[in-house]
């Protein structure tokens, strides 16, 4: 029985002391963590970054031993003026290596490239990125360039009646509706077609003086009597009637002043009529209005004679083109957009309806524009920012002005030169860095997202 007692009292001896053992060579083996992204970041125990937020990783003795003679041999590197600073390809420049050798890229053999202190002073609200960085966090580039491009406007529209060929079909003196030979709205009609006829015993009246006048001889009579008939809306065809057979109607029939659609149709048979009521609406709808609602910021791209493109909603390949014909002086102040005014061709089949709704499309053809990808360009809200490469992994953010988008591209009024690389992956991670290291405030105040 003591035999058992001392083996197990033994063996867990030996237990402990085999695992404090490896617990020591474990700790001893760790000099300090740090942060891939910020070397700079020394802790003596695993926690987050407190620049980025990633877990830092281990750097054992050994490492670290390397990494201090490194650090030696870079200090004097940085202290002796015309030394090699690192090893670049003259292709591209974005490679940044310790060591001579060949451009992982173009196989070039790689120049050196040699230290300056007081470049290593930047200017504030410039960034400096190590390679290994940059290819992490998988930054990419594109240069600013002239292009030629078509800026695009989409917006919706929709189809009224143009106003200029509608008209009402009226009486100007009192009568009665004897017969109504068109009887509903939205049939199709043409020039001179019998729309009503009427009784009325003052237009009767008018025509018995004209006729006396005509039998007078006096030429300043008759054609007053003539002018009179006409005005109160007595259709020619009716006033040369009376004048072949010499005697009054005693109904008239009013006619389509136009071909057009039967719009409104406020008469019926037996009906009295006052002067001035509207009998029927006509509207000529061979040529329409197209309203299209544009904001203030769309405005500077539309003109008067602008050729535009109309999609109906629920036909896509169906399309028609129209021109811009008037954009008014006043913005509607409840929804701050702007009724353009557009005109369509609706022939020959009028296949484009009233109160249509439908997709406009405005388009201009702009030659040898300056043009920035548009994944280069930050959009705060109050101000655009793009951050443009100066080399050797130097990064500055810059404020621009843009023009319209068309496709991919703004066009840069202001704020980059032709041939200026500005970062298109990787522009949030540089922004987040700049606000880290508070290198960005200068250049881009007020920079909020």
């Amino acid at each position: 029985m003591k035999y058992i007692l001392f083996s197990i009292v033994f063996l867990f001896i030996i237990g402990i002391a085999g695992c404090g053992s490896d617990d020591h060579e474990h700790d001893d083996g760790i000099a300090y963590w740090t942060c891939p992204m910020h070397p700079e970041i020394k802790e003596d125990e695993q926690t987050p970054c407190p620049l980025c937020g990633m877990d830092l990783t281990p750097v054992r003795e050994d490492d670290d031993d390397e990494h201090e003679q490194d650090h030696q041999h870079d200090q004097e590197h940085e202290n002796a003026e015309g030394e090699i600073e690192y090893w670049t390809c003259p292709m591209h420049p974005e490679i940044q290596e310790d060591e001579e050798g060949s451009c992982p890229i173009c196989g070039m053999d790689l120049v050196p490239v040699h230290a300056d202190h007081e470049e290593h002073e930047e200017p504030r609200g410039r960034l400096r990125i190590t390679p290994t960085q940059q290819q992490i966090i998988g930054m990419k580039y594109d240069t600013v360039e002239y292009r030629d491009i078509t800026p695009t406007i989409r917006t919706v529209g929709r189809v009224r009646t143009d106003e200029r060929r509608e008209a009402e079909v009226t009486l100007r003196v009192e009568g009665w509706v004897e017969q109504t030979h068109i009887n509903e709205t939205g049939v199709t009609v043409r020039r001179g077609q019998p729309l009503v006829t009427v009784y009325s015993p003052e237009l009767i009246s008018s025509q018995e003086d004209y006729l006396v006048a005509r039998k007078s001889g006096n030429e300043n009579i008759t054609k007053r009597g003539r002018e009179r008939l006409r005005l109160l809306n007595m259709p020619e065809s009716e006033i040369q009637k009376i004048e072949e057979t010499g005697e009054p109607l005693m109904e008239v029939t009013l006619t389509a002043p136009f071909s057009g659609v039967v719009l409104k149709k406020n008469v019926r048979d037996g009906m009295k009529i006052n002067p001035g009521t509207a009998l029927y609406e006509i509207a000529d709808l061979s040529t329409v209005w197209l309203i299209a609602d544009l904001y203030e910021d769309d405005l500077p791209f539309v003109y008067e004679g602008q050729a535009v493109e109309f999609t109906l909603q629920g036909r896509p390949g169906n399309t028609a083109n129209g021109t811009v014909s008037f954009i008014p002086p006043t913005i509607d102040p409840a929804t701050r957009t702007l009724p353009v005014r557009i005109e369509l061709n609706n022939n020959p089949d009028q296949h484009i309806k009233i109160d249509q709704f439908g997709w406009v499309t405005f388009k201009e053809h702009l030659e040898n524009r300056l043009t920035v990808h548009r994944d280069a360009v930050l959009r705060t809200g109050q101000r655009d920012v793009v951050f443009k490469e100066l080399g050797r992994g130097r990064f500055e953010p810059v404020e621009i002005h843009l023009g319209p988008l068309a496709g991919d591209y703004y066009e840069v009024l202001h704020g980059l030169d032709d041939g200026d690389r500005v970062v298109t992956s990787g522009r949030f991670w540089l922004d987040a860095e700049s606000r880290l290291r508070g290198v960005g405030a200068e250049a881009m105040p007020g920079h909020q997202h």
